[in-house]
């Protein structure tokens, strides 16, 4: 069963919204800003081709942006956008929300959702971009996996408290918009404060997996672009692809 409003496309369960965005785009049914949402996934998408537990309670949705905009300005994407869906969910739900590099949104210290960016091109510019989000809301801790139990979490674990889905995701589509005109007008505001200020591990000394090996080191902030700044032994490495898989002194 499905319910559409505006641009909004509700399903009670399908294997994953971000794959359905994709085939709405390979269909030729998609529209700028197309919200694809399911109460629950079966088959949720994370990074790295990894599987997102994705029960009934959590929010699960993917956007479909398709706007001519210069691909330059989506470097670090995901790190801009999962900047302004922390403060936003923060100031929404008076919880402190944090991130972790490249795309993880975090609450006291464990993980509470995630980003995911599928991204096409034409030339130098934006053909298809599909933001998908996964956000753990009204459940509890016992839904997920219990290999996941010690290092994610969810909003009622938190706050014992449940919240409208409807209102949360409202808050990350108007959210997303604000980026995306950013975008359109050529604005890329210096972001670089702003990371250390809700940076789950800046200062802090993390293990960064990359494609080949992992690093170790000591988390400096980010750069323009959205690339992570690590102080190693050996001198300052910067970081554009690969993601931080532990902080040291975080629950194992």
């Amino acid at each position: 069963m499905t319910s559409t409003s505006g641009k909004v496309i509700v399903f009670d369960e399908i294997e994953s919204t971000q794959l359905l965005a994709k085939e709405y785009i390979k269909q030729g049914k998609s529209t700028h800003g197309l919200v694809i949402q399911a109460k629950k996934q079966i088959q949720g998408e994370g990074r790295l081709d990894r599987r997102w537990a994705s029960p009934s309670g959590g929010l699960w949705m993917s956007t479909i942006l398709q706007k001519k905009i210069p691909l330059k300005y989506f470097q670090g994407f995901s790190v801009r956008i999962g900047l302004a869906i922390s403060e936003s969910l923060e100031e929404l739900l008076q919880l402190p929300f944090r991130v972790k590099w490249p795309n993880d949104l975090f609450l006291k210290n464990k993980k509470v959702g995630g980003i995911l960016i599928d991204l096409s091109s034409q030339d130098i510019f934006l053909k298809h971009l599909v933001l998908g989000i996964g956000l753990n809301v009204n459940f509890n801790l016992s839904s997920l996996p219990e290999e996941l139990q010690k290092t994610a979490t969810t909003i009622y674990n938190e706050s014992g408290k449940e919240f409208s889905l409807d209102k949360i995701r409202d808050v990350i589509i108007t959210t997303q918009r604000a980026i995306v005109l950013q975008f359109e007008k050529g604005l890329l505001p210096n972001i670089t404060t702003l990371w250390k200020e809700r940076s789950v591990s800046f200062d802090s000394t993390v293990k960064v997996r990359l494609k080949e090996k992992v690093i170790e080191g000591i988390e400096k902030g980010i750069t323009l672009n959205g690339d992570l700044i690590i102080q190693t032994s050996e001198g300052e490495e910067i970081i554009s692809v690969g993601e931080i898989e532990q902080v040291i002194g975080f629950e194992d």
